[in-house]
């Protein structure tokens, strides 16, 4: 009888400290995709529009990359994005988030292409967020003159082995006029 009450008693102890020692995954920040324009050392000029690309690295291979744009005053290194928002605490502008939409070229309606010669659809681009716009523009606002830096960050979502969520970060100088 001893026994079976030591272990009524410990039992609800142990398990207590099990359920409040649960393991808490911090997101990670890691190179993201690949800022083909504006290109390094690109001059921008205020309330003229500069063309913008960014190639998504899609790290854990989900559906669609949300990503931000931002005007920055000094390099940023992964230390500098928050993680607990994915974003920047104190950019000199952020142009928005947007929504890249992934396997663009996949023919998820196999059956309906082998009828048609249409080129494939693949995942269609939503409106909120939308997808990049080929151009932005920096406001006269912004009080910063020289060299600044263009960045993204991109979410990783779902990633792989728990569904948790990283970023990636990619950055080039360019001189604001």
């Amino acid at each position: 009888m001893r026994f079976f009450s030591t272990v009524a008693f410990v039992l609800p102890v142990l398990l207590a400290g099990r359920s409040n020692g649960a393991i808490v995954r911090r997101a990670s920040v890691r190179p993201g995709g690949t800022i083909v324009a504006p290109a390094a050392s690109t001059t921008i000029t205020p309330n003229a529009p500069f063309s913008v690309q960014y190639e998504n690295s899609n790290t854990c291979e989900s559906g669609f990359s949300p990503v931000d744009f931002y005007l920055l005053s000094q390099d940023p290194t992964t230390a500098s994005v928050n993680t607990s928002t994915g974003t920047f605490d104190d950019p000199l502008f952020h142009f928005g988030n947007f929504l890249i939409p992934n396997f663009g070229g996949l023919y998820l309606d196999l059956p309906m292409r082998l009828c048609s010669l249409s080129a494939p659809t693949g995942l269609p681009a939503m409106s909120n967020p939308p997808p990049p716009p080929a151009t932005f523009t920096v406001p006269d606002s912004v009080d910063a003159e020289g060299e600044v830096f263009f960045a993204v960050i991109e979410t990783f979502l779902s990633c792989p082995p728990d569904g948790h969520t990283d970023y990636g970060l990619a950055s080039d100088v360019v001189e604001l006029a």
